[in-house]
């Protein structure tokens, strides 16, 4: 049993077991593709929808977060909502990141976290090839941590209707 154990305890890192996700907003300072730098710090007393994804799960993006924006429209409290869009570009050869930068800049007008260490992605666990979705409450308390690819009306239902408990309940 303990050399089992002892076996276990030498596998090479990719077949252990992930870290647990943070249960808070961390903090982070990370610059989009426009080279301006975003912070925890500027999302303070916000709710915040992170939506982010490494290159093959970016266009799952898009579909969450439109759908999102789209069952939100018009709702009460809405002005105190920060969708936080994260590109995890771990992995990404130090000679293509400004080529990355400069396609993000044609491809996409709104602001995308370019995270080149790992910073957020890592902090929660951001699966592969996926859409990753995290909700923070105002106080950055973690209050939702899903993944996917094509959208799923159960789960946007859920989201939203944690989003629209946020936004009702005082700052």
């Amino acid at each position: 049993m303990s050399s089992a154990l002892l076996l276990l305890a030498w596998l090479p890192g990719p077949l252990r077991a992930a870290p647990a996700p943070e249960r808070v907003l961390i903090s982070f300072e990370l610059k989009d593709q426009f080279e301006v730098t975003h912070s925890a710090a500027d999302l303070a007393g916000a709710i915040v929808v992170m939506v982010g994804s490494d290159r093959e799960g970016s266009s799952y993006n898009r579909v969450w977060s439109q759908a999102l924006v789209d069952s939100l429209t018009g709702a009460a409290g809405l002005t105190e909502l920060r969708f936080l869009a994260v590109a995890d570009t771990r992995g990404a050869p130090f000679f293509l990141k400004g080529l990355i930068r400069r396609t993000f800049r044609r491809k996409v007008p709104t602001p995308v976290l370019l995270d080149w260490t790992g910073k957020l992605a890592g902090a929660y666990n951001f699966e592969p090839e996926m859409s990753n979705i995290a909700v923070f409450d105002r106080a950055g308390v973690l209050r939702h941590r899903s993944h996917g690819r094509e959208l799923d009306s159960e789960r946007l239902g859920e989201i939203v209707e944690l989003l629209r408990q946020l936004m009702a309940t005082d700052p």
